[in-house]
């Protein structure tokens, strides 16, 4: 079995430090036997080196935790060769807090001079001296099947070390580094940054594959929204840890379109904080849906899906969650058939410009989403399906496949790109841009700074302060609105303006809609961009048509058979940002269209496989769905 053949695993995390005793004292064999044949991961991925530096298992190289007591990792190697389970090591890359602080010539160099105390050089000895022969000591003294690299882009800095300044200066003919966070020399010495940590990467795969070829390696985060690039071929798998519910549907469809086995991690514990001693510790366990809903949305679109839960200081798995797991285990295979290896259907996407984030969060690698994550929300909340594509799609063919691309407010936008979105429109896509910056890229527009007031579908809302914009008379208006609350008499402000390009359109949203949706998650908003999306894509895969909002669709194929996911959002809008993950409310009688080129035979909700009633209209086949509580399929059987 390989990876791509996985689809549920287990992760435990652990982080042992030197104030960690009595490692793998409580790895019990018969315990642990216990919990994975209640359980049944297809895989399971235990710590061996954590951000402190210390390795969990017994390692001729680098810096073994002085607690190690027992060699657990032996014990769980063995467990999971009785049961046909993979096994995949957790370990920590780049971060590796022991050795820059032992050893500070092998860490990065912070910009006042100092040695970083965290963050390795990844052209210093630390990857020849500790980390490859590591990871090959997994390899073949434990016979592990992979190893899913920590600590590597979302902490990756820049190094300021004088040998790397003198190279990229050679390299570029710049003389400086530091100053304004927009200047080309600072941009280009992020990207020279950048590709040295590519470079790394690619080298201690290729050490680790021309020893043991099907040793299956990724980097967590690799080529996800934190590392919106081109693919990393060098890599076996995709995979990330998301920590926010929110902070997921971005992930799941950012790796959906790399066309590699991916998957996501969620943590089973509402928050937890690392101990003194070693591990996390949990602060509370979510309410068993909200794993679920987690499980759905990365199920949903074709990947697989894994769980976090610590490890006791002393390696113990800990029994007292082996039945929430098995639940959750149990919800994730009812839906394997109808979820593994399955496709999502184009849809209209939004641009996660990679430009723009570096440039708006100034990091090699921002954690933050930004106003993309604020536009596929308000898409979703609007009862339609969203794709995520990047930078490289723009510049080739496949951008001609998407019906619409959706541009949410940016602050850089360079011209290849605009050049193609031309050429796009032209060719007959239609385009829909937010925010003044962008608008102006395509049109005339006169900026305002106002608060506006507008109605759409018997709703009002004001409030949006900061730039708006008034269109030219080359643009139709689609949406009216006011430059003062209440006053209809007020000047006339386009909210949004539309106008044919080419064979295409071009759409116009003149504020910084996506950025005051993550702010407010206002049900206008919603209703504001449905409206646009209606004139610009008419002929979705799917929707819905109910006023139930909070239903995230994904219109999937799998061998030939449609199917549409319908997910239960509402807790994401309920407490995300407190530690009460408890239940969430079902929605009820969810009507939705599926676009269909025939008249299917019958429609199943699965995985119940309860028959539906449907009706069919030529194009689309209308169902209701008595209800959601989290995550039903609906199959189109021909």
């Amino acid at each position: 079995m390989r990876r791509s053949d996985c689809f549920f695993g287990l992760h435990f995390d652990f982080h042992a430090t030197p104030y960690t005793d009595g490692i793998g004292t409580r790895t019990l064999p018969e315990k642990i036997g216990e919990y994975f044949d209640t359980v049944k991961p297809d895989f399971v991925q235990v710590d061996t080196k954590g951000h402190p530096g210390y390795a969990s298992f017994r390692s001729e190289y680098g810096n073994v935790a002085p607690g190690l007591e027992v060699d657990h990792m032996k014990i769980l190697r063995e467990e999971t060769q009785k049961r046909g389970i993979l096994l995949f090591g957790h370990y920590s890359g780049l971060e590796d807090d022991c050795v820059c602080q032992a050893h500070p010539d092998w860490a990065i160099q912070n910009a006042d001079g100092t040695s970083n105390t965290a963050i390795t050089d990844t052209e210093g000895p630390y990857t020849e001296q500790v980390m490859i022969p590591q990871l090959l000591e997994l390899a073949g003294k434990y016979g592990l099947n992979g190893a899913w690299v920590d600590g590597e882009n979302w902490a990756a800095l820049p190094n300021y070390k004088p040998e790397f300044l003198a190279e990229f200066y050679e390299k570029t003919g710049y003389t400086e580094v530091v100053g304004d966070n927009s200047s080309a020399a600072h941009l280009a010495f992020y990207q020279f940054c950048r590709e040295k940590f590519v470079a790394y990467i690619e080298k201690y795969v290729k050490a680790i594959h021309d020893v043991y070829p099907d040793f299956e390696i990724t980097s967590n985060y690799a080529c996800s929204d934190l590392m919106p690039e081109k693919t990393l071929d060098c890599l076996d798998y995709y995979s990330a840890d998301v920590t926010y519910q929110l902070t997921e549907r971005l992930t799941v469809r950012c790796f959906a379109g790399l066309g590699k086995t991916w998957d996501v991690m969620s943590w089973a514990s509402a928050g937890c904080w690392r101990s003194p001693g070693g591990g996390f510790t949990p602060v509370s366990l979510k309410h068993i849906t909200r794993l679920y809903r987690e499980a759905a949305m990365a199920i949903a679109q074709g990947g697989a899906y894994q769980i976090v839960n610590g490890m006791t200081q002393q390696g113990e798995i800990r029994m007292t969650e082996m039945s929430l797991m098995g639940e959750l285990a149990a919800f994730v295979r009812a839906r394997q058939p109808f979820c593994q290896h399955a496709h999502p259907t184009k849809n209209a996407a939004v641009w996660y410009s990679n430009e723009d984030r570096i440039r708006r969060f100034d990091a090699l690698y921002p954690v933050a989403q930004g106003p993309a994550a604020g536009m596929c929300d308000i898409v979703l909340d609007g009862g339609r399906p969203v794709d995520v594509i990047y930078d490289s799609v723009i510049l080739s063919d496949a951008l001609d496949s998407y019906p619409v691309i959706l541009i949410p407010e940016l602050v850089y936008l360079a011209p290849e790109y605009r050049e193609a979105f031309i050429h796009y429109m032209e060719k007959g896509g239609r385009l829909i841009v937010c925010g003044a910056d962008v608008c102006k890229q395509f049109t005339d527009i006169t900026e305002e700074s106002s608060r506006i007031f507008y109605m759409a579908r018997g709703c009002y809302m004001h409030g949006i302060n900061g730039t708006t914009v008034t269109f030219g008379d080359d643009m139709e208006s689609l949406i009216p609105c006011y430059a003062d609350a209440m006053k209809t008499d007020a000047p006339a402000i386009c909210a949004a303006a539309w106008k044919p390009w080419g064979k295409g359109a071009l759409y116009c949203i003149g504020w910084d809609l996506c950025s005051d949706y993550q702010k407010n998650r206002s049900f206008v908003e919603r209703e504001f961009l449905r409206e646009v999306l209606e004139r610009a894509d008419p002929m979705p895969a799917a929707c819905v048509e109910s006023d139930a909002h909070h239903i995230e669709l994904v219109p999937t194929e799998k061998d030939g058979v449609q199917m549409l996911h319908l997910i239960n959002t509402t807790e994401l809008y309920l407490d995300q940002f407190t530690c009460n993950h408890g239940a969430y409310p079902a929605v009820y009688d969810v009507k939705t269209a599926i676009r269909c080129e025939k008249m299917p035979q019958k429609v199943f909700l699965e995985p119940s496989h309860t028959e539906l009633a449907f009706t069919y209209d030529g194009s689309y086949v209308h169902i209701t769905v008595p209800k959601v509580a989290v995550h039903e399929i609906l199959v189109l059987e021909q």
